[in-house]
């Protein structure tokens, strides 16, 4: 088999780009393949097989299968308690709705400064293609991660398988069981695993499918007779739970897909690829590449020279070095490391303390427990069986004949013996009751393994007494969740991983433009550029630090009290995270903000602050009136002052002429000349109450107060004070 594989001899560059490699390869080396794979196929389940027999024991608990006993009789008791079972269905409840919460399941973050805005529009990109990738295009994503939280904590490790090998197309992700995914048990994880063999069924119209569209190379697989037996705990277990049994027509064929290394350029360096074969027949369907980033010996001096030139400041030894580079790349490449694509996730439940690939679930850590609670109980029911069947001895003076002794209800039967002999002839077979001790000690095993499995009275949601206090509960399930919270932490590690091979897909088949629509109904456009960037910038939504999500929402109700109380708070951020805690659809639409993150949606005023207002407003119009009033007066007694004066000086001339005594010119003259001393001061008199009254309005614009009347009222009284002087 070594000699055939050491004639395969092809250019990288083809094994680059073929779609099957397999149609490059004579029909002896491509069996020389097939059987390698084989056999490392097998030697795998070799490593694994004491780990086979006990995931077969946590099957058959957390199924709750039932076996015929024939001890201590033919169809004694077996019942099977479920511990696992519950344990199993409250944590994959817990899981299922603190990891997956759609439509928001993964994000994209902005790492370093962002000063033009760039890397947040990117991410908001990323973020929302990714999403919609898992939630419309994958339709199948979200019941396979139930069926893997629904497995984890039984057998301890699942496996999440994401592949894309068509350019334009997306990601996909399947749920392995670890049964079907065969690897060394003493790998240290799984992307340094050197060996993986996924394994499942293919019926014949599929393999013909591939056949047809160029995947497949058309072999002639023969008869299954050759196909060996393998344990799949799931599917044998489930069939047998639901009553199924295997029908003769033709089923599908096992199929096994492997990742691996070969060295098919002849370098002496082992390239990743990928194999897929059948079992029985151990002939090659398909070899594919899984190279990620292919690193030669001229391209890492190439980085080198290239940083020395960006170094340099001599033009000599610039002209020197660029020379050198254009050398180096007329070089025949070397390569020297692959880095391969790795498809599978593990999702572990409780690491293996044996350092195995294979993690510890509720099947291995209550295995013990449950099959010793089993045992009590059917202990138990089978001596309360013999207690009640009333079974005994017969002698030979009771007369009654041989055979079985049946009664119906309410029936006598006739013997030839008397009653007293009767009584002396039958004894009862001394049986002794339920021993009360084995009750006890079922009670102290069943309560050590519900706090192994963190399912208490308080964690099942039963009520914890009347006399319990709120806070006391609210601790105890707390620290119940201790157990589930360190779990629920690696699950989140894994999923981010798993989120990461989807960026990485992409940034591989995407297409260099697309158009999708998010879930408000507008279309948005994603670039394939945009996946070139780190992958660890992407992770889950999820919180990696709780489980419930009322936990998270007594956090932020909490807080949202403090910033009632204490300034400094930022309030409407607040109210957004005890809005996204509680689940609310649509919190943008609920409590919008700008830009800057404040309400768009301004607050009225307070009702005392309007009333006030009102106040103020009600005071600053009587004020007004009140000046209007007063500056209205003022004028009306100024008038009437010089219809007075004007009225006087008339009387005086009308006397002086009457009288004859003075001489009416220059009478005249004298009066003319003391009105118009009198029109000059009242003039003088008037200018200086309206520049007064400008200066009160003024000051009375400035405080909103006018008082401007008064002002004007002392003005006509000082006329009316020089008219008396």
């Amino acid at each position: 088999m070594s000699s055939e594989l050491e004639t395969i001899n092809l250019k990288l560059g083809e094994l680059a780009t073929a779609a099957n490699i397999n149609e490059l390869l004579t029909d002896e080396q491509s069996g020389a393949v097939g059987r390698k794979c084989l056999e490392g196929y097998q030697n795998d389940r070799m490593s694994r097989y004491q780990w086979e027999r006990q995931m077969r024991d946590a099957f058959t608990l957390a199924l709750q299968i039932q076996e015929e006993k024939t001890f201590p009789w033919e169809g004694a008791s077996n019942i099977k308690h479920p511990l696992i079972t519950i344990a199993t269905l409250q944590w994959a409840s817990r899981a299922y709705s603190g990891l997956i919460k759609a439509p928001d399941i993964v994000r994209c973050r902005v790492v370093g400064e962002d000063g033009d805005g760039k890397k947040a529009a990117r991410a908001v990109r990323v973020s929302e293609h990714m999403n919609y990738q898992l939630i419309e295009q994958d339709e199948p994503w979200e019941e396979e991660h139930d069926k893997l939280l629904m497995t984890l904590p039984i057998i301890g490790s699942t496996f999440i398988k994401t592949t894309n090998t068509v350019p334009g197309n997306y990601p996909k992700g399947e749920h392995v069981l670890s049964s079907d995914l065969v690897m060394d048990y003493n790998a240290r994880s799984v992307a340094s695993c050197r060996r993986k063999t996924h394994r499942f069924n293919m019926w014949g119209n599929e393999i013909r499918e591939k056949v047809l569209m160029g995947y497949f190379t058309d072999n002639d697989l023969g008869d299954r007779a050759n196909e060996p037996d393998f344990y799949d705990p799931t599917k044998s277990l489930a069939d047998k739970r639901q009553g199924l049994s295997k029908t003769t027509e033709e089923g599908p064929r096992l199929t096994l897909e492997q990742h691996c290394y070969f060295d098919f350029d002849g370098d002496g360096y082992e390239e990743p690829y990928i194999v897929t074969f059948d079992l029985a027949s151990a002939k090659v369907h398909q070899i594919t590449n899984r190279f990620r980033h292919t690193h030669t010996e001229q391209s890492l001096k190439t980085i080198s020279l290239s940083k020395s030139i960006a170094l340099a400041k001599q033009p000599a030894q610039i002209e020197m070095l660029q020379k050198q580079l254009v050398e180096l790349r007329q070089q025949k490449p070397k390569v020297v490391k692959i880095e391969p694509n790795e498809h599978f996730t593990k999702y572990a439940f409780i690491p293996s303390p044996d350092g195995g690939i294979y993690d510890l679930g509720f099947g291995v850590l209550l295995g013990p427990l449950n099959r010793a609670v089993d045992t009590l109980i059917n202990e138990l029911v089978d001596s309360g069986k013999l207690q009640n069947q009333n079974s005994g001895f017969i002698g030979k003076g009771a007369k009654i004949p041989g055979g079985r002794l049946r009664f119906s209800f309410g029936e006598w039967k006739k013997v030839d013996v008397a009653g007293a002999t009767l009584r002396e002839s039958i004894v009862p077979l001394p049986v002794s009751p339920p021993s009360p001790v084995l009750f006890d000690l079922l009670g102290v095993l069943i309560s050590y393994g519900e706090k192994t499995a963190s399912v208490t009275e308080a964690m099942t949601g039963d009520n914890p007494g009347q006399n319990t206090p709120a806070y006391g509960w609210q601790q105890m399930l707390t620290q119940g969740m201790a157990v589930y919270s360190g779990i629920f932490k690696r699950v989140f590690r894994a999923m981010r991983s798993e989120f990461r091979i989807r960026y990485k897909l992409n940034a591989i088949y995407l297409n260099p433009q697309e158009y999708f629509s998010i879930s408000d109904g507008k279309d948005q456009k994603i670039f394939q550029s945009d996946y070139l960037g780190d992958p660890k910038d992407i992770r889950p939504t999820a919180d990696p630090n709780t489980v419930v999500s009322e936990d998270k929402t007594r956090k932020i109700a909490m807080i949202a009290e403090r910033a009632a109380k204490q300034p400094g708070y930022n309030k409407p951020k607040v109210e957004r995270l005890l809005l996204e805690s509680m689940q609310i659809e649509d919190p943008d639409e609920l409590f919008p903000l700008d830009d800057k993150g404040q309400p768009k949606i301004k607050l009225p005023p307070p009702p005392d602050f309007q009333l006030k207002a009102m106040e103020e407003q009600r005071k600053t119009l009587e004020a007004d009136n009140q000046k209007a009033k007063d500056q209205a007066d003022t004028k009306i007694a100024s008038a009437l002052a010089e219809a007075d004066i004007e009225l006087k000086q008339a009387q005086i001339v009308k006397i002086y002429a009457e009288a004859g005594a003075i001489d009416v010119k220059s009478m005249t003259e004298q009066l003319t000349a003391q009105t118009n001393r009198m029109n000059v001061q009242r003039q003088s008199m008037k200018d200086l109450g309206e520049l007064m009254g400008k200066e009160k309005d003024r000051k009375d614009a400035a405080s909103n107060k006018g008082n401007g009347g008064a002002m004007g009222g002392s003005s006509g009284n000082g006329v009316n004070q020089d008219y008396s002087g």
